[in-house]
């Protein structure tokens, strides 16, 4: 046999796919395998993987998918040796059945009694993968040429799927929960939500009466329509749900005087005594799901379905396959979800090739394994909600009292323990809930200052002889022994005397503080309601005396957020959360530690994006505007307006995103607008041109000819951005006639904005 060398991809492909049609077609696979191992000497025996081979030859339709002989359990891929260099790297795949598979870096050649030659006179696009994939079967046309779609293997901490009467709050099942099944309302930072199950919602001006309409075509991955009855089910179920620990949350006590009704067939009415305000936001943790036939509660709604799903000792593993197939540009098509609970090893699979993506890498106990500078992965972080704090004994011992909870906290410096715990990686806490939450940007507030003189003056007039006892757990929050050994010198330092009692059984540690309310002087614990009115009702308000509640009383406090609940807006809301927030930094209920960003990794060639929940740019400026403060940004979705006054002028601000979907609706904004902000990513060369062009499409309208321009230069802090003058060329401002152009250059801030007027 003559072998040959093509320098072109397509050309090599198309070469190596006849021959290897060929040589399976007419000796089989087995024979192909010891022809191998004769001409390479490389041993090619008991191969075997489970694999799904997705893709399309142009023409040919998928196949649905087709559960694999449970058996096999072997995975060994055979890598070409340096003979088969010339053939690039050549990996061999099969596995046992009727069907038996070779794959030629993308291409899958099917064995069958009859099976053909491939034509290829039909133009193919042919992508390789850029390094091996996990793969598993898929029924598919024997004989036909398949791409090999995206597919992505993570390692995380935990894979499970909760009853539809149970909860958590562990991000690595949210997060697959989130693929799989649909909030049903999306939620946003600083109490913002977006249409998710429920597309739309109409409320009485008291908010008191909601109707809640099902958006269409949402059906579960069994077929089964998603209606009015199905979720009203799910909500009464969900209502006493109980997570991991067994500990009741308190979604009965919100809606315990709420009467639910299946109005019609995609209209949910939700009708309660008194005006609930909040009611949108709590309904974000509301994720409706199904029993499938085998018990499993993997039935949703989301773009995922679950095709396999076992936990046995507790370690889970799933298959997650996209539903809509009918784009190519959407990946992946299949997520292969594997738990791994130490974030060392998830690493070392990554790094082994063993996984394509490592997450929750933020629990890894010796941080100094994250390397952001190892080009040899990608990395990513996100900041998140999460709120590490100690609850405080407010009913007895020295925290009884207002002046010692503040000196604990003016005792630690919550900077450092971040640097040197977090590596970093991580915001130092100001308050009872995160810098993301509803109110936290109208409170103003920076973390309680670092200042051991002042807490020991204050605590001259304490009793300190006494030791303080400080519970912890071994981890949730992670990290939890550093965290409780860095506090404890700190409160050392300035006088107190304390003893550490070490939980080992996180369940029982869960159960003595909430129920029992064994937190000794003060406990590590971990805070994650993204709604701040269920962190305020649950934690903080004496009102109710619920689980969480750890006996704080401030009559201030109770008054504000009683005020607080009445407001009818978001706005209002946000503002009289603000104050409420900014008492509880004056009389704190906790020790506030911070608020840990979310690490993950993957192979080269593979971009995992975990969307960070962040205000976007356009906010940022209305926010420096109302507030003269900074935020942290990402790009709008969708449309946000705010009525802002600044030195005495009050006027109307109008966030409208750039996506592509949105710009043809600018023009209804058009009419009777005064002013334009027109914002740029100064860092992205390649889209100033369509930057340059949207903004003379809009400047040319007859309704905008009269109005003020200020273009703002977004990311002027990274380097190798356009300058100023640069942007001021690139979108040609000189060509718009009538305009006298400034340009005004200021420091990068927190949101990284840089006007030009």
């Amino acid at each position: 046999m003559n072998f040959q060398i093509w320098q072109d991809e397509k050309a090599w492909m198309k070469g190596a796919a006849n021959w290897l049609g060929w040589m399976v077609s007419g000796f089989g696979l087995e024979g192909v395998g010891n022809w191998f191992e004769w001409y390479f000497g490389t041993e090619l025996d008991g191969i075997m993987s489970y694999c799904i081979a997705v893709g399309e030859h142009r023409g040919v339709q998928r196949m649905p998918v087709r559960r694999f002989d449970e058996s096999i359990s072997a995975a060994v891929e055979v890598k070409a040796p340096n003979t088969l260099t010339k053939w690039k790297s050549f990996i061999v795949k099969t596995f046992c059945g009727r069907r038996q598979v070779v794959n030629l870096n993308g291409i899958i050649m099917c064995k069958s009694e009859a099976a053909p030659i491939v034509d290829f006179s039909t133009p193919l696009d042919i992508r390789l993968p850029k390094s091996p994939l996990h793969i598993e079967e898929e029924s598919f046309k024997m004989g036909d040429l398949f791409w090999i779609a995206d597919n992505v293997n993570p390692a995380r901490s935990n894979v499970d799927f909760r009853l539809p009467t149970q909860v958590t709050d562990d991000n690595s099942v949210l997060a697959l929960k989130s693929l799989v099944f649909e909030p049903l309302v999306k939620w946003l930072p600083h109490g913002k939500v977006a249409p998710a199950l429920f597309s739309s919602w109409q409320h009485s001006d008291d908010k008191r009466i909601w109707h809640f309409h099902i958006r269409e075509n949402a059906v579960f991955h069994d077929g089964k329509a998603c209606d009015a009855d199905l979720i009203v089910k799910y909500i009464l179920g969900f209502l006493d749900s109980r997570d991991y620990f067994g500990m009741s949350w308190s979604y009965a006590r919100y809606f315990a005087q709420t009467k639910f009704t299946a109005e019609s067939a995609r209209t949910v009415r939700v009708e309660n005594t008194d005006p609930f305000a909040d009611l949108v936001n709590v309904f974000t943790d509301f994720w409706p799901s199904r029993l499938a036939v085998d018990g499993k509660p993997v039935l949703g709604t989301g773009p995922f379905e679950v095709t396999e799903f076992e936990r046995p000792n507790d370690i889970g593993r799933a298959v997650l396959r996209r539903v809509d197939t009918s784009s190519k540009e959407a990946t992946p098509q299949v997520i292969i979800a594997t738990a791994e609970r130490d974030g060392a090893k998830r690493l070392e699979l990554l790094r082994q090739g063993t996984v394509d993506a490592a997450l929750n890498l933020e629990r890894t106990e010796d941080l100094n394994l994250i390397d952001f500078s190892d080009k040899s992965l990608n990395w990513g972080k996100v900041g998140s909600t999460l709120s590490v704090i100690y609850y405080l004994s407010c009913t007895k011992g020295v925290f009884a009292s207002p002046e010692a909870r503040l000196a604990a906290n003016l005792a630690v410096d919550k900077n450092a323990l971040v640097a040197e715990i977090y590596r970093g990686w991580g915001t130092p806490a100001a308050t009872v809930v995160s810098p993301l939450h509803h109110g936290f940007p109208e409170s103003r507030l920076e973390p309680i200052p670092y200042d051991p003189d002042a807490a020991r003056k204050i605590l001259q007039n304490h009793d300190t002889d006494t030791p303080i006892v400080i519970r912890t757990p071994v981890y949730m929050p992670e990290h939890a022994q550093r965290i409780t050994a860095f506090v404890a010198e700190a409160l050392e330092a300035v006088g107190f005397k304390t003893r550490i009692d070490l939980e080992t059984n996180r369940p029982e540690y869960a159960r003595s503080i909430g129920l029992k309310k064994n937190i000794g002087d003060l406990a590590l614990f971990d805070s994650t309601p993204n709604c701040t009115f269920r962190v305020l009702d649950d934690k903080v308000s004496s009102e109710s005396h619920n689980t969480w509640w750890l006996g704080y009383h401030d009559d201030t406090f109770q008054q504000l957020f009683s005020e607080a609940k009445k407001q009818i807006s978001a706005e209002d809301r946000a503002q009289a959360y603000g104050k409420a927030l900014r008492r509880l930094h004056e009389n704190p209920p906790w020790l506030y530690i911070g608020h840990p960003d979310v690490i993950w990794a993957t192979r080269t060639g593979l971009t995992l994006e975990i969307h960070e929940p962040r205000v976007s740019t356009p906010d940022a400026i209305l926010y420096k505007l109302k507030l003269n403060q900074d935020v942290t940004t990402i790009p709008t979705v969708g449309f946000n307006v705010e009525t802002v006054t600044y030195k005495n002028v009050k006027f109307n601000v109008w966030d409208v995103g750039g996506q592509d979907k949105i710009r043809p609706l600018w023009r209804h904004y058009f009419s009777g607008t005064q002013g334009l902000i027109f914002v740029i990513d100064s860092n992205d060369r390649a889209r100033i041109d369509e930057a340059r062009q949207e903004l003379h499409r809009i400047i040319l309208d007859r309704e905008m000819k009269e109005a003020l321009l200020l273009v703002f230069a977004n990311k002027q802090d990274i380097p190798g951005s356009m300058t100023p003058t640069e942007v001021t060329e690139k979108l040609r401002l000189a060509q718009l006639k009538e305009r006298t152009w400034r340009q005004k250059r200021r420091p990068g801030s927190a949101s990284d904005i840089s006007p030009m007027g």
